[in-house]
């Protein structure tokens, strides 16, 4: 990140990310507010209602922030799970502009199911 901190444009390409952890994009996201300045990212909402969340940037990146250049995330088919969150948000924010064709529709919502062995399945919805 410390070479986009000084570019004028930044394109982020997101076309083949089918996902990944949900704090990822959040953390990619913090390198373009200033510090000080967090923003609203995302809201968790979960089924039981018990621990719904407000997720915001982070107000503390290692290295360099671009808080002034143009940034263009570019998504496709492809593009799901937090990749598409990340995408949603930086778009929602005001900070980038998204270019491409429809994302996957597969954004971070979706159920947990306990299974055996102290395991866990995702399944998107």
């Amino acid at each position: 990140m410390n070479t986009a901190a000084y570019s004028q444009y930044v394109i982020i390409d997101v076309r083949a990310n089918g996902g990944g952890i949900l704090q990822m994009g959040r953390f990619l996201a913090s390198y373009f507010f200033a510090a000080g300045d967090e923003k609203f990212y995302l809201n968790g909402f979960y089924k039981d209602r018990t621990h719904d969340e407000q997720e915001w940037t982070y107000s503390f990146v290692p290295g360099r922030r671009n808080v002034n250049g143009k940034v263009f995330i570019l998504i496709s088919p492809n593009t799901g799970s937090a990749a598409e969150g990340f995408a949603y948000a930086m778009q929602k924010m005001h900070r980038a502009t998204i270019i491409g064709e429809a994302s996957a529709g597969a954004g971070i919502a979706g159920s947990y199911i306990p299974l055996k062995n102290n395991l866990v399945a995702f399944f998107i919805s």
